[in-house]
């Protein structure tokens, strides 16, 4: 059987269905990624085949809008992206399936993955990488724009989250409709409630002790653990040099697909400066930082950061999954500014864990960010919890489990 692995989104999104397809490849299974063709170089160099959804230049435009980590703004830009990409992604497995026999494992996005399980039958896996994904009433995820304490939003969760389905709806489901009228298939409402998942197989690829399965969430589901793409690059000589020089340095990230991070590395350089400790700045996009660094500040447009966390006095990022969960096996304290998307819950389960402080984007200025870091660096009870969180999250390393549970589904 031949598995197609679908992804939408950035280097989050795209990297664990990577190594999720690496896995099931050493275990002798035919795999094909499509996604983006920004990573077809990456996915091709790492061993696996690839077949291009979208145009490189859709990636490149999302990524740079102004609004794309706009907590409202931004989920309407990612969900118009998501319509685009429907019908093509349609087409692709209907052709697939047409050759052999295929299996389909889809982030929840992949509207088209969902649609072919319901036109042509083709068996469906859904994954999700943050618990967020997960609609629960018992215990909802933090929403981003939702102005409330977690006690609240317990309480007004079943509200905000059909209002959310209204603004998603509105921008969806027409398009979507439409396209199943073509096909045949009756239409639907709400589509985030439930409708996005598989019926046939949901995993969650987070360990229980980071988000546990709530009695709420799909009956298929299955919690499995983490899944990070081990960077192929070492450290070159410049960067274990720059890493090694004492005291550690902590490193600055706003993201791989954040190019608008300019206040976000003035004010950390600000911040080093004001503690008197040393930073790294990592973004591709040199127009980010600013034009002259002072001693101790460093630009990096790349770094591995599973070799490099280790070495750092602490992480500020921006809560995206991948770079959380490389930060807990590395035993790194963490320092997270949410703006979108599955940051805000993120970040508060970092920050239950014991592990990490938030700053709002707002509040990211030189004087509270400093306050914020000194408090990281000197807190004992984080950097032990640091430590026993990083003793669990080596050992769940692991895709066996993973693949055996894709494995039995197959059979």
């Amino acid at each position: 059987m031949h598995i197609l692995l679908a992804t939408i989104g950035s280097v989050g999104d795209v990297h664990p269905v990577l190594n999720l397809g690496l896995a099931l490849k050493k275990r002798g299974h035919k795999v094909t990624v499509i996604t983006n063709p920004y990573f077809k170089t990456k996915t091709e160099k790492v061993g696996l085949n690839f077949i291009k959804l979208g145009e490189k230049t859709d990636y490149e435009k999302a990524s740079k809008h102004p609004a794309i980590w706009h907590p409202k703004k931004g989920l309407k830009l990612l969900a118009k992206t998501v319509v685009k990409s429907t019908e093509p992604l349609y087409r692709i497995i209907e052709k697939e399936q047409k050759k052999e026999d295929c299996l389909v494992i889809a982030t929840a996005l992949c509207f088209g993955a969902r649609i072919a399980r319901d036109k042509l039958n083709t068996p469906l896996v859904t994954i999700h990488m943050q618990p967020s994904l997960f609609r629960s009433f018992e215990s909802p995820p933090t929403i981003p724009g939702a102005k409330l304490p977690n006690w609240l939003l317990k309480i007004f969760s079943r509200l905000i989250y059909r209002n959310l389905e209204q603004t998603i709806d509105a921008i969806i489901a027409p398009k979507i409709n439409q396209f199943r009228k073509k096909l045949g298939l009756k239409p639907i409402k709400q589509i985030l409630n439930g409708w996005t998942n598989s019926p046939d197989l949901i995993i969650g690829l987070f360990p229980s002790w980071f988000a546990k399965k709530q009695s709420d969430w799909p009956k298929n589901t299955k919690i499995t653990n983490f899944s990070l793409l081990k960077s192929s690059k070492t450290l070159n000589k410049t960067d274990r040099k720059t890493l090694n020089l004492k005291p550690p340095a902590i490193i600055f990230t706003a993201g791989t697909a954040m190019k608008h991070g300019r206040q976000f590395f003035k004010e950390s350089v600000k911040a080093c400066q004001r503690l008197k400790t040393r930073g790294i700045l990592v973004t591709t996009d040199p127009r980010n930082i600013p034009k002259k660094l002072p001693n101790g500040i460093t630009h990096l447009p790349y770094l591995p950061f599973d070799k490099a966390l280790p070495k750092a006095a602490a992480i500020v990022h921006h809560g995206g999954i991948g770079t959380s969960a490389t930060a807990l096996r590395a035993g790194t304290p963490q320092l997270i500014m949410p703006m979108g998307f599955d940051q805000p819950d993120n970040a508060n389960r970092l920050e239950k864990l014991g592990v990490a402080l938030q700053i709002k984007a707002k509040h990211y200025r030189v004087k509270i960010l400093a306050q914020k870091l000194h408090d990281l660096l000197n807190s004992k009870k984080i950097q032990n919890r640091c430590k026993a969180i990083a003793k669990k999250a080596q050992k769940d390393t692991s895709m066996k489990k993973t693949c055996q549970i894709i494995e039995s589904f197959m059979q």
